[in-house]
C-alpha cells in the first residue's frame, strides 16, 4: 500500500476533498503513484490526514469517475494505467434475470431496465410537497411570470456552487442556461452551432433521444464504436465530424468510464479539427452521492 501525506489547507476556499483529488491526480500524471497501486483503504486515510469518510470517498469517486482508478471488491481502490489493452467490445455482455416458462413464454421480470422512469417506491413525495407549498406560500409573485430566459438566477447562483463543488468546475451563473431537459438542450447548441447539413458524430450504441433531435435538426449522423473503455477515438479520427456527442464519466447505456488519457486526446482532437464537443453528464449528482432533498 502507498503513503499518501498531501498538504490540505483548510483555510482555502476550496474543497477538502477536490485538494485530496487534485493531489492524487497530480501524482498518478506525474508517475508518482503508478499504475497498478492500491490506494489507501478509506478508513485508513481518515485515521492518517484526520479527515472525515465522506472527504475521502468524495475524492476517491471523482478519481474513479474520471478513469484514473477503478474499485475492485475484496481489493481495493486501484490505478488505471494510463493507456491501458482494451478488450474487444463484443466481449461486452447485458444480462437480464429474465426467465423462460417451458411454454416459451416469458415470466415477469426481476428487474426493468426500462430508463427513464421513478422508482415512485423511493419517491420523497412528502417533502417534495412541502417544497412546492413553501414556494407557493412565499409570496414571490415572479413565480407567474416568464422569468429569465437563461432561468432562474438564483438557481443559477446556486447551480455554480454546486458544480464547483461537485465537479470542480469554475462557473459563473452568467455561464448557465437552465434547460428542460438534455433534448432540448442540445436543440438548442444545434441552432446555436448552426448544425443543419454537417456531420454529428455519437457514440454507438447512445442515447436515442438525442440521435432524434440531430436528424430532426438536420444533421448527418456518424455512428462511433465503443471499446471497453469509452468511444473509439480512431473511427472518431477518420470521421468528418466537427461535433461529437459523447456521455464519458457514465456511457449511456453500457456505463463504462472514458480514462484521462482518452479525455485529453479527445480535447485534442477537437482543437485539430475545430470541433465541438457535447459531454452530457447526465447522472453525476446521483454518482456523487451530492442529492439531497
Amino acid at each position: 500500500m502507498i503513503e499518501l501525506t498531501p498538504l490540505l489547507n483548510k483555510q482555502l476556499k476550496t474543497p477538502l476533498y477536490i485538494q485530496l483529488y487534485e493531489y492524487i491526480k497530480k501524482e498518478i500524471e506525474a508517475g508518482g503513484i503508478p499504475a497498478g497501486a492500491l490506494l489507501p483503504p478509506i478508513r485508513y486515510l481518515c485515521e492518517h490526514l484526520h479527515l472525515s469518510k465522506n472527504t475521502v470517498e468524495s475524492a476517491y469517486q471523482q478519481l474513479t469517475a474520471e478513469g484514473y482508478t477503478e474499485s475492485r471488491p475484496r481489493i481495493g481502490i486501484k490505478v488505471l494505467p494510463l493507456e491501458k489493452t482494451l478488450m474487444p467490445p463484443s466481449q461486452l455482455k447485458i444480462h437480464t434475470n429474465r426467465e423462460q416458462k417451458d411454454t416459451g413464454q416469458a415470466s415477469a421480470a426481476t428487474y426493468d431496465f426500462k430508463y427513464g422512469d421513478i422508482d415512485l417506491s423511493h419517491f420523497p413525495f412528502k417533502t417534495w410537497r412541502r417544497c412546492l407549498q413553501n414556494a407557493m406560500d412565499s409570496g414571490d409573485h415572479d413565480l407567474f411570470l416568464y422569468g429569465d430566459h437563461k432561468g432562474d438566477f438564483g438557481l443559477r447562483t446556486e447551480l455554480a456552487k454546486y458544480l464547483f463543488q461537485a465537479r470542480g468546475v469554475r462557473c459563473v451563473p452568467e455561464q448557465i442556461v437552465i434547460c428542460s431537459g438534455t433534448q432540448y438542450a442540445v436543440g438548442l447548441l444545434c441552432q446555436l452551432l448552426s448544425m443543419h447539413g454537417r456531420l454529428v458524430a455519437a457514440e454507438n450504441p447512445g442515447y436515442d433521444g438525442v440521435r432524434s433531435v440531430f436528424l430532426n435538426h438536420g444533421c448527418e449522423l456518424q455512428p462511433i464504436g465503443l471499446e471497453t473503455d469509452g468511444i473509439n477515438l480512431f473511427q472518431l479520427a477518420a470521421s468528418r465530424a466537427k461535433l461529437v456527442y459523447i456521455t464519458p464519466s457514465h456511457q449511456f447505456p453500457y456505463g463504462m468510464v472514458l480514462p484521462v488519457q482518452k479525455r485529453l486526446k479527445l480535447l485534442e482532437w477537437a482543437s485539430r479539427e475545430n470541433a465541438y464537443i457535447i459531454e452530457d453528464d447526465y447522472d453525476s449528482a446521483i454518482r456523487a452521492g451530492l442529492f439531497h432533498l
